[in-house]
């Protein structure tokens, strides 16, 4: 008698492998588990990964900022977690905008409250920490509290059983194993994702560009002086670079340099001699010879056909918001996944039909805003007549509706709060474009004046 069929829905008894125990792992398991209890079954989940959190530098660490969002809080909660307190570098209150007209504090809108700024790892390499301070440890011991299994080993192979809907296989160090549905989770530049690319199944890997990343020690409290409890951002006009920060956390200082091409060291070492950049470090500070740095990808596409039969990709190998919230797209590409795989089959034509098309989708259409406002945006913070009307509106005039607009503009460009179509439109609005070029193209003697705008652009504005 021919052997039956392996079942093509989740059901009780159902095993699920997860390539990547970062935060796309953890939150797919943690999602997949907690739909499997509300259905009442029993699925058994497993997660790989040779990458230990707890070590210090790179090593131990998914080369992040680490900023987490105020939607992606509210996720976390959802799934019933708190971060705990040893874990939160810092609580961040607000942003610094920073230009070469001067500097405007943006706080959080109402009911929007701090955000918290984590390690990925364990904290910084010649840190010499010795507490469990890594959000991605915590994500992960809770994700094992609930169920799931942890295999510390990397997975070097996918290959499929031969007969009818064959199931995957993963190869490891230690051994093979045969899952009802295999989730990658691995991240955009992982050994693993590059193996499955040369499958030549379809899967193409999202298109990156480097950043720098570094740490600055500068001590608990010279950072809470001169840094406070803000995000430093920067518009300095400077051409390669698109955004650059400096994250507060206990002692060190995150530096995160993204730009049009591949960041390099010579662009941290120029950005930090910039005037900006000096007056808000203490005096006489100079960067040790020994620091962390790395050089994450960041995807600026998505990837291609991220799904196959009793296959997913979730998080970085598969979309993401553009140059945003990673641990955010993590969330949502899992979330997503999750509703697919228990929804809807574990089938290639399933995953395609309730994945693949919905989340391309989604993230497609706000990319794409994405690329149009950050391409806006380097053209504006190279003009220093739109830097002059934006420091001039902040200041004199901090409760009109422009300065109430450039702070909408600042705080979610920045934080990602709001999609980018709604940023996007409230940056061309007719009105607030005419004032800013109307302000900034004043003389200088005029432009320190109040001056109302005349009539016929008010009237202008009105119809805008």
């Amino acid at each position: 008698m021919p052997s039956k069929p392996p079942p093509t829905r989740i059901q009780d008894g159902s095993v699920i492998a997860v390539v990547g125990s970062g935060p796309a792992g953890c939150f797919f398991s943690l999602l997949a588990m907690k739909e499997a209890e509300a259905r009442g079954i029993r699925i058994r989940t497993i997660l790989f990964d040779g990458k230990s959190f707890l070590q210090e530098g790179p090593r131990g660490c998914n080369m992040c900022a680490g900023v987490i969002s105020r939607n992606l809080l509210r996720g976390i909660e959802d799934l019933g977690l708190t971060i705990p307190e040893d874990r939160v570098q810092r609580w961040i209150k607000g942003y610094v905008f920073h230009t070469k007209e001067g500097s405007h504090r943006v706080v959080a809108p109402p009911g929007e409250g701090s955000i918290p700024v984590v390690f990925r790892g364990n904290g910084p390499r010649y840190s010499l920490q010795t507490r469990r301070i890594s959000f991605d440890d915590f994500l992960l011991q809770e994700t094992e509290k609930r169920g799931a299994e942890i295999v510390p080993s990397h997975v070097k192979e996918l290959t499929f059983s031969s007969g009818q809907d064959s199931r995957p296989r993963l190869h490891g160090r230690e051994g093979e194993l045969e899952a009802d549905l295999v989730v990658v989770a691995s991240g955009v530049a992982s050994p693993f994702v590059r193996h499955l690319h040369s499958l030549g199944a379809g899967y193409r890997p999202p298109r990156t560009v480097r950043a720098y990343q570094a740490e600055l020690d500068l001590g608990d409290i010279a950072l809470a002086d001169h840094l406070g409890n803000s995000i430093h951002v920067f518009a300095l006009g400077k051409r390669d670079i698109r955004f650059a920060a400096i994250i507060p956390k206990a002692r060190f200082a995150t530096v995160s340099l993204v730009g049009n091409r591949d960041m390099e060291s010579a662009d941290f070492l120029a950005f930090l001699q910039t005037p900006a950049v000096r007056d808000l470090l203490p005096n006489g500070w100079q960067i040790p010879e020994q620091h962390c740095s790395c050089h994450p990808p960041l995807p600026v596409t998505g990837a291609s056909r991220f799904y196959g039969n009793r296959l997913l990709f979730v998080g970085d190998a598969s979309v993401s918001r553009y140059y945003k919230n990673g641990i955010e797209s993590a969330f949502q590409t899992s979330r997503h996944a999750v509703h697919s795989v228990f929804d809807c089959g574990l089938s290639e034509e399933s995953f395609r039909r309730s994945y693949y098309i919905p989340v391309s989708r989604e993230f497609r259409k706000e990319n794409l805003y994405a690329r149009l406002l950050f391409r806006l945006n380097d053209f504006i913070a190279s003009k220093r007549f739109w830097v002059k009307a934006h420091m001039y509106y902040v200041r004199n005039s901090p409760e009109g509706e422009t300065a109430k607009t450039l702070n909408f503009l600042t705080w979610n460009l920045f934080t990602g709060n709001a999609n980018y179509a709604d940023i996007l439109k409230a940056s061309i609005r007719p009105r607030f474009f005419l004032s800013m070029i109307f302000r900034g193209l004043l003389p200088r003697g005029l432009a320190a004046q109040r001056i109302s705008l005349p009539r016929t652009l008010r009237r202008r504005h009105k119809q805008g």
